[in-house]
């Protein structure tokens, strides 16, 4: 599937230079052995706690010490800030300690936020706010939930979550949404960052 979503964009795993990592949590660091030529962009933070809990803790938990030592290519990065023209990559601790998630700016659909788990389902992101799933500190959570907020308002920007399906289900009815919502010059055939 991975490699079926990537063709909509003309692009192989070979051909990627960056691939932003959320948290590496097990469902969502798998499959990155395809991606030799790029950098794994995680939060500093995020990448010791995932190494730590994995090499200490327990191998088999949330972090899998298996997924973690396939990568190494971490890019490791500290804070918000653009990684390239048009995606900013936005610290959302909570769920974890180190998560990130992404403001990516498209010229034809506009703002985008990946939440990522910072919030997993628009059910969560209410109002009212609605944890859900691991939180690793509620304050915190509460403050990327705001932190969102802000962004939304303020890039008037649409938002991807994590892990809702109903979201996943409306864009699998429309099967070339990707290629429709993000015909980012990025994400053409011949280029190599996505």
């Amino acid at each position: 599937m991975l490699t079926e979503q990537l063709a909509l964009c003309g692009a192989v795993p070979e051909q990627i230079d960056y691939l932003v990592m959320s948290h590496p949590h097990h469902d969502h660091s798998g499959k990155m052995e395809l991606f030799q030529n790029a950098k794994i962009v995680v939060q500093k933070r995020e990448l010791m706690d995932a190494l730590y809990e994995a090499h200490a803790v327990d191998p088999n938990g949330i972090y899998h010490k298996e997924d973690l030592e396939t990568i190494t290519n971490w890019y490791p990065v500290e804070g918000d800030l653009e990684l390239l023209e048009s995606i900013r990559l936005i610290r959302l601790p909570g769920h974890t300690m180190g998560l990130q998630g992404m403001l990516v700016t498209l010229p034809q659909s506009g703002n985008w936020i990946i939440t990522s788990d910072a919030c997993y389902t628009s059910e969560n992101y209410g109002p009212p706010l609605r944890p859900a799933g691991v939180v690793s500190d509620i304050g915190l959570y509460r403050a990327s939930a705001e932190k969102l907020r802000r962004l939304e308002m303020e890039y008037h920007a649409r938002l991807l979550f994590g892990h809702d399906p109903f979201q996943f289900a409306r864009w699998k009815r429309r099967r070339n949404i990707i290629a429709k919502a993000f015909p980012h010059p990025l994400c053409a055939r011949g280029k190599r960052s996505i």
